[in-house]
């Protein structure tokens, strides 16, 4: 039998489960140091990007691509370099803005991460549902459901799965002429010829 949770452990649990969350108490956090004085890290955590989408075995040294969440946590005193290599207190997109360039890190990763997401909604509509660029945008959809991630992960997770999507679509996929469903659609709702009437004798 196992012992009963103490009213306080149950509370302790409770606030655990809704600080992993909710990030709010994060961006909070990191609003608090930088109006004390704390620096921002003007791009940091971005420019790792580039490095992250080359192959190791042609970069040996090609950081991990929680690269730029450990940089967070250090910038911010959450850990140290040790304690990134056991566990990992995630930042997600806005408060990586944030953390690189302030209240205007968050407009523009706003403004770039809806352009994107725009663009691969016009791309994608009214294809078929096991066409490349469906699929693609399935990829796309389930990236963006994981709020923990930094832009250096959601990057290299994309890409890798675009590479993983373009093997598939090369030796299972078939070009065909379509005009997407939207076309078909708009086909069968034209009004129909109307048959000649028969003449009776």
């Amino acid at each position: 039998m196992t012992a009963a949770s103490l009213p306080g452990e149950e509370e302790q649990d409770q606030s655990s489960l809704l600080e992993r969350s909710s990030l709010m108490h994060l961006m909070l956090f990191m609003r608090d140091m930088n109006t004390r004085g704390h620096p921002h890290l003007n791009g940091e955590t971005y420019t790792i990007i580039p490095s992250l989408l080359t192959p190791r075995a042609i970069n040996p040294d090609k950081p991990w691509s929680h690269e730029g969440t450990y940089l967070l946590n250090i910038h911010y005193g959450l850990q140290t370099r040790e304690e990134t290599s056991t566990t990992t207190i995630g930042f997600g997109l806005i408060n990586e803005a944030y953390g690189n360039f302030g209240l205007l890190g968050c407009l523009l990763i706003g403004v770039c991460s809806g352009t994107f997401f725009g663009w691969v909604s016009r791309w994608s509509w009214g294809m078929p549902v096991l066409s490349f660029r469906s699929l693609f945008a399935v990829l796309v959809l389930a990236s963006s459901f994981q709020t923990e991630y930094s832009m250096g992960v959601f990057v290299t997770t994309i890409f890798q799965g675009t590479i993983a999507l373009s093997a598939f679509s090369f030796f299972f996929m078939k070009q065909r002429p379509h005009g997407g469903i939207l076309d078909w659609l708009s086909s069968q709702t034209t009004t129909p010829k109307t048959r000649p009437s028969r003449s009776h004798p």
